[in-house]
């Protein structure tokens, strides 16, 4: 594994930006034959080896002189440059990495020194996420000190951890949040497991306030009148019925965009796909195709972005059904309804309700827990300063709600962390 290409174009680093990007691998993790060598060996011969290492190869020597703060994952057991122009992960720290930051800045009582040298402050950090190999945490500590004494700097070297990060740390990255361990770099040691995603099949519905329903992932479901998302991780398909409208397509198109953007790190396909001209990759994924019932005619298309009424809030077939459960789960996908865990939880779960329909990002508070019915699909929402034992009441507040409304076997089970929400959460608020 040869070393890096040196960094020939210097990137100005954007101290009081917050744009930061997490660099993506294309090749494939070492892999370890059995009888192979074990862990002790490997850390023996980095340690021997970084005193011999050119550290030109991986730092600009501009890092000691510019001030700014520069930002480093560790990648395949080597610091990688992490750019500053990237607006969607700049400040944001993936639970499954390790980082290096420098920070170099001018003291304000000797911003007009002649001497340079003397003006200039440094402050050296590694970051920890929990969720990271060994390999990384090793080699993120021995680079930055490696860093420190090739640059001559004269600070210590600070640990930073997941959910511990001191307040100087946080103050360089006025965005600071967590990315999920699905987007973290590849170990240079240990084989990565690769990611298990479930089939969901979802339909959009509404008129003034277009929502998105999990449905059973089976051909079955399909509707000419509707435009479904089916997402199976590194494959997400937008299928569009004759008769589904304009802004339906519209808005599946954008959603299946951040979503393999956003969660997928722009690795998974997607495809665009009208009834009638499906892909054999689709008719592939989804089960019973050929038990779907043959294609109604074409009808006319039709913008219906007339305003809907007042008591508009669920589509007419899954109004019309005689199921009083089906009707509820339907309701509730329109109009989902959000509740506060507490210590001690009520028999009446509705003193637990914090809204219904119209959700908030500000209803969401980061020493709290909660739990977003949206019929068949729900979320628990863990605070990142919410203590275990509401954790755990979180939990116990969806046992009982499941146990008060039937599921169907399909359903939806999603527990996120503060910053790290998805796509289909986020829309289920009306600011996010």
């Amino acid at each position: 594994m040869g070393p890096p290409p040196r960094l020939s174009e210097l990137e100005a680093p954007a101290s009081s930006s917050n744009l930061c990007s997490t660099s993506t691998t294309t090749g494939s993790p070492a892999q370890l034959a059995p009888g192979g060598p074990k862990i002790g060996h490997w850390t023996q011969n980095l340690t021997s080896q970084s005193s011999s290492l050119d550290y030109s190869d991986y730092f600009h020597d501009a890092l000691r002189d510019r001030c700014g703060v520069w930002l480093f994952r560790i990648d395949a057991l080597k610091p990688m440059a992490v750019s500053a122009r990237d607006a969607v992960h700049y400040g944001k720290f993936c639970v499954g990495d390790c980082y290096i930051v420098l920070h170099t800045y001018r003291k304000a009582d000797t911003a007009d020194s002649d001497d340079g040298d003397a003006a200039r402050q440094h402050e050296l950090y590694i970051w920890i996420g929990s969720e990271s190999e060994l390999d990384k945490r090793f080699c993120c500590a021995m680079y930055a000190v490696g860093l420190r004494n090739w640059l001559r700097l004269d600070c210590r070297v600070e640990r930073e951890t997941e959910g511990d990060e001191s307040d100087e740390f946080l103050a360089l990255f006025p965005d600071f949040a967590y990315l999920d361990a699905s987007q973290a770099a590849e170990s240079g040691l240990f084989i990565t497991a690769a990611k298990r995603y479930p089939r969901r099949l979802y339909q959009l519905d509404g008129k003034r306030q277009i929502f998105f329903r999990l449905v059973e992932p089976d051909a079955r479901s399909l509707a000419s009148s509707h435009v479904y998302l089916y997402d199976v991780g590194m494959a997400i398909f937008i299928w569009q019925g004759r008769d589904a409208s304009l802004s339906h397509r519209r808005q599946a198109r954008m959603l299946g965009e951040r979503l393999n953007k956003l969660e997928r790190v722009g690795r998974a396909s997607l495809e665009v796909l009208d009834e009638g001209h499906e892909s054999a990759s689709l008719m592939e994924r989804l089960p019973n195709w050929s038990l779907r019932p043959a294609v109604a005619p074409v009808a006319e298309q039709v913008e219906d972005e007339a305003e809907p009424t007042e008591t508009e809030t669920i589509p007419a077939e899954q109004a019309e059904t005689t199921d009083p459960t089906a009707r509820l789960l339907a309701d509730l996908a329109a109009q989902p309804v959000l509740y506060r865990a507490s210590l001690s939880l009520a028999d009446d779960l509705e003193t637990h309700l914090v809204g219904r329909g119209t959700l908030l990002r500000a209803q969401l508070q980061s020493d709290q827990t909660y739990v977003l019915d949206g019929g068949t699909e729900l979320f628990i929402w863990l605070g990142k300063r919410a203590e275990p034992e509401r954790r755990l009441a979180a939990q116990e507040l969806l046992a009982r709600l499941v146990e008060r409304t039937p599921r169907p076997p399909w359903v939806g089970l999603h527990k996120l962390v503060e910053h790290c929400e998805s796509e289909f959460f986020k829309w289920k608020f009306k600011d996010w």
